[in-house]
C-alpha cells in the first residue's frame, strides 16, 4: 500500500510527457512530498514492481516519473536485447535495468547484476526477490582493475548511486574488489550481448583491464555508459575514446538525459 499523497502525486508525475519542464515539475513535487519524514514505498515501475526510497535522488526518480528516466536508454535495451541473451548491469544500484533486461532475454537468457555498496546491493536484492526474478544473479562487490578490498566513498545524503571508489567522501565502506574479466568467468559466460556500466568514473580502469584479458569474444555487442568528462583527469582516461580504439562506434547523437548526466551507446560492429 502506497499513503493517499503519493498515490495522488504518481497520478500526475507519471502522465507527464518527455518534454522541457517535466523534470523539473516531478523533482518539485518530490520536493514537496518530502516535506517531512516518508518511507519507502513498493510500487510498479515499467512491468514490474520496485521498493524504493522517495528522498533518493535516483529511486525518487523512478518512483515519481519511471516514464522519463533513461527512456532512450531502455528504448535502446528493448530493440537490441532478445531472448537467450546476456546482460551485463555494472553498478546495478537497486535493480533498474536489470529488471528491465531480466524481462527482454527471457528464461533462456541470464542478466548478472553487480552493485558494490551494500545498502543498494540489499535493496537490489529485495527487488530481484520480490518480482520473483529467476533469470538474474545479483553479486555484492566493486568491479575493478585489481584484485583486492577497496574503499568506496558513500555520499552523506541525496543518492547513493552516487559512490564511487574515485570519490573523497569522508564516508567510505570497504568492499571485494574484482577485474570485470574475472566475474565473468567466474560466471561462466562465454558471450556477452549487452552491458550498462554505472561506476561514477571508474569505467576507464575497469574497460582497459576488461579489453586487454577477456578477449574479443567476450567483448559486449553493446555498452551503455555514463559519460562524465569530469572524471577523466583522476580516473585515467577517456573510456569512450578507449572503447573507439578497440572497435566500437559511438552511436550519434549522444544520449542527452535530462535526469542523469550525459550517457552514450557503443556498438560493436558485427565482423
Amino acid at each position: 500500500m502506497i499513503d493517499p499523497e503519493l498515490r495522488s502525486w504518481l497520478l500526475v508525475t507519471r502522465r507527464l510527457p518527455r518534454v522541457k519542464g517535466a523534470i523539473r515539475l516531478v523533482r518539485l513535487a518530490q520536493r514537496i512530498y518530502m516535506r517531512k519524514g516518508r518511507p519507502r514505498a513498493t510500487v510498479r515501475v515499467r512491468d514490474f514492481k520496485m521498493c524504493l526510497e522517495p528522498a533518493d535522488w535516483v529511486e525518487g526518480g523512478l518512483l515519481f516519473a519511471p516514464q522519463l528516466w533513461d527512456a532512450a536508454e531502455v528504448g535502446f535495451m528493448v530493440r537490441n536485447l532478445r531472448p537467450g541473451d546476456v546482460f551485463l548491469d555494472v553498478g546495478a544500484h537497486v535493480g533498474f535495468s536489470s529488471l528491465i533486461a531480466s524481462t527482454l532475454v527471457g528464461s533462456s537468457g541470464s542478466v548478472v547484476a553487480i552493485e558494490a555498496n551494500p545498502v543498494s546491493f540489499e535493496r537490489l536484492e529485495h527487488n530481484i526477490r520480490i518480482n520473483g526474478v529467476g533469470n538474474v544473479t545479483a553479486l555484492n562487490l566493486g568491479v575493478s582493475d585489481r584484485e583486492g578490498a577497496m574503499r568506496l566513498g558513500v555520499p552523506r545524503c541525496g543518492s547513493r548511486a552516487g559512490s564511487s571508489i574515485l570519490s573523497d567522501s569522508s564516508e567510505r565502506v570497504s568492499v571485494i574488489g574484482r577485474p570485470l574479466d574475472a566475474v565473468v568467468h567466474d560466471q561462466r559466460i562465454r558471450k556477452v550481448d549487452g552491458a550498462w556500466i554505472d561506476i561514477c568514473g571508474f569505467e576507464y580502469r575497469v574497460l582497459k583491464r576488461y579489453l586487454a584479458d577477456a578477449g574479443r569474444e567476450l567483448y559486449p555487442r553493446f555498452l551503455i555508459m555514463e559519460d562524465n568528462p569530469g572524471w577523466r583527469d583522476v580516473s585515467g582516461g577517456d573510456p569512450v575514446t578507449l572503447l573507439e580504439s578497440s572497435g566500437y562506434v559511438r552511436r550519434r547523437p549522444l544520449v542527452r538525459d535530462p535526469v542523469r548526466l550525459q550517457n552514450c551507446i557503443m556498438t560493436l560492429p558485427q565482423a
